[in-house]
């Protein structure tokens, strides 16, 4: 199965042929035709060029094409709706996207959120283990309004326990009675 997305020379050409008063500025701020960088930081590395021409040097570079507008959002696979990330920034891209579309907030709101709580989980007050991803955004399930930051251990156990917590009397009122075991035996008690 083919690529149904332009390939990376032809998106160069595109913006290549781009004024920058029609977008290019906004969009690939740091495009240059001679040198195959990321649009959006400027990254290159000298090994995309090795004496290769420029086409192929465009084509060997390690970016990742991303749509301005999303395809899932009727954002079209043409050239023109096309700019070259390279990883890090692609990933953030998709971050920011996608905490807005899922949560409503930006990421600069996710990090004041986070500052606010001093950079832990808003239940256990502990900074994400070592290595681990950022912390979730908790939200209620019925009016879809973010609460805080959380660790994905105790946004996980708030999930279960909202989900369970009107029958948690009945719970209480069986440890209340039984938690040191049933009357009807006998326990040495030693």
């Amino acid at each position: 199965m083919t690529d149904p997305r332009p390939t990376k020379w032809a998106i160069v050409q595109y913006w290549a042929s781009t004024p920058d008063d029609a977008g290019r500025n906004i969009f690939a701020p740091h495009f240059s035709l001679d040198e195959p960088c990321c649009f959006t930081c400027g990254w290159f590395s000298e090994r995309w060029k090795g004496g290769r021409s420029i086409k192929k040097a465009w084509e060997r570079a390690r970016l990742e094409r991303a749509h301005i507008t999303p395809a899932g959002v009727g954002g079209s696979d043409e050239a023109d709706n096309i700019i070259l990330m390279c990883t890090p920034c692609h990933s953030e891209e998709k971050r920011r996207r996608g905490m807005k579309s899922k949560y409503g907030i930006s990421v600069e709101q996710y990090e004041m959120m986070l500052q606010a709580q001093g950079g832990v989980c808003a239940i256990c007050k502990k900074p994400p283990p070592q290595g681990e991803r950022r912390m979730g955004v908790d939200h209620c399930h019925e009016s879809g309004r973010v609460r805080g930051i959380l660790c994905h251990g105790c946004n996980r156990w708030l999930g279960v326990y909202e989900k369970f917590r009107k029958g948690v009397d009945k719970y209480d009122s069986f440890l209340a009675k039984y938690g040191n075991g049933n009357p009807l035996l006998e326990y040495d008690t030693e």
